[in-house]
């Protein structure tokens, strides 16, 4: 009687990892399918760290019961390796030389130009900062100004940030 509870003990669990590995490459693979075509995938992309550690307590548990069928994990885990990658914080990179990082600011200013007109007293802290940071590309989201003071003018702005000498203003 004891060797039939195993066999339905291995029996179980075998099914349970089958179908936990395949949930697993599903969600791995989600990103691939247009959530216009369905939005299963979108939400079985959203379950992709459980169905991950899933697979990894399956394979452990199939290493310490001694028994091969731990293959399965390991392949569905090799299968769906670039998800991990992409999903992992790990990530393992050679970091670039010195002086070769490129710097971006980007920067929510909440109407930039309803704020007055910036003075030798009482500077513009906003663009103060912007100029600080020395970043190589600098994007203001939210950005206004006025055509003449007492409101920060757009003159006034590339004066400012004349360190940076192209720039593209879009009006909506």
């Amino acid at each position: 009687m004891t060797k039939y509870l195993k066999k339905l003990y291995i029996g179980i669990a075998l099914t349970l990892n089958l179908i936990v590995a395949a949930l697993f490459l599903f969600s791995a693979y989600s990103d691939h399918i247009s959530p216009e075509t369905s939005v299963l995938p979108a939400y079985a992309g959203l379950a992709f760290p459980v169905f991950l550690a899933l697979n990894i307590a399956f394979l452990l548990f199939w290493i310490l019961q001694g028994n091969k069928l731990f293959l399965l994990s390991v392949i569905a885990l090799a299968i769906g390796w670039s998800s991990i990658r992409i999903y992992s914080p790990f990530h393992f990179r050679i970091s670039p030389k010195p002086g070769k990082e490129l710097t971006l600011l980007t920067y929510n200013v909440c109407e930039l130009g309803r704020l007055s007109s910036p003075t030798v007293e009482r500077p513009n802290k906003i663009l103060d900062y912007i100029r600080k940071t020395d970043a190589d590309i600098v994007c203001l989201q939210e950005y206004a100004f006025g055509t003449r003071a007492p409101l920060i003018t757009e003159d006034q702005i590339r004066k400012a940030l004349s360190d940076y000498p192209y720039y593209v203003f879009i009006r909506n």
